[in-house]
């Protein structure tokens, strides 16, 4: 489901889930997100593609402190995988604590990793919801995939000039790769959701 607003806040997401959808949020820890936890109280899981991107930056900036927590990160999602979903919660306690232990054995010189490093270890349950749970995936990529050509299309379009435009759009683009999930047709497909749609 595509949904287009001004706004970013964590609003956005509750309007569109509800406070008791069942399931995990999987994220790119974006402050909204973890607004909208406390408001539903589901379980969440922050993309790991995002975590080892932003500790590549800390360790492209901050030298030996941040190479530490970018092999870190690393090295604790490679172990998390091998689960392969199957894991328990003692599996999930030996992650946490040998990644954090590796993380916190050296005081770091720089603010900007330890501010890094501290926020991160708060958020023990949001990490490893993919170690035990199936349904469950380690990153967001895939929405970042979904949402990769309506990014180029505002790009080069400059956005939506009415609400009721990006009412359409955000319509037809769920419709559209709904069907393509699904490995059915637009054309063929397509003409049943509109003739047999109330909306």
């Amino acid at each position: 489901m595509y949904k287009i607003t001004a706004s970013r806040s964590h609003e956005v997401p509750l309007e569109v889930l509800g406070k008791k959808s069942k399931g995990v949020d999987i994220h790119d820890r974006h402050s909204a997100y973890k607004a909208l936890a406390k408001k539903t109280k589901r379980p969440q899981q922050d993309c790991w593609a995002h975590l080892i991107c932003n500790a590549k930056e800390l360790a492209q900036f901050y030298g030996t402190d941040g190479k530490r927590i970018h092999e870190t990160l690393k090295r604790t999602y490679k172990q998390a995988l091998k689960f392969d979903h199957q894991g328990t919660d003692e599996d999930i306690d030996k992650l946490y604590k040998d990644m954090k232990t590796e993380l916190i054995k050296k005081p770091y010189k720089s603010t900007k990793c330890w501010k890094f490093v501290e926020n991160l270890l708060k958020e023990k349950n949001s990490l490893f919801q993919f170690v035990k749970n199936p349904e469950v995936e380690a990153t967001n990529n895939r929405a970042e995939r979904g949402l990769r050509h309506s990014v180029i299309a505002r790009k080069i379009s400059g956005g939506n000039k009415t609400p009721k435009g990006a009412q359409i759009y955000e319509t037809l683009t769920s419709v559209y790769h709904t069907l393509k999930l699904r490995k059915q047709s637009l054309l063929t497909d397509g003409q049943i959701i509109i003739q047999t749609s109330h909306g």
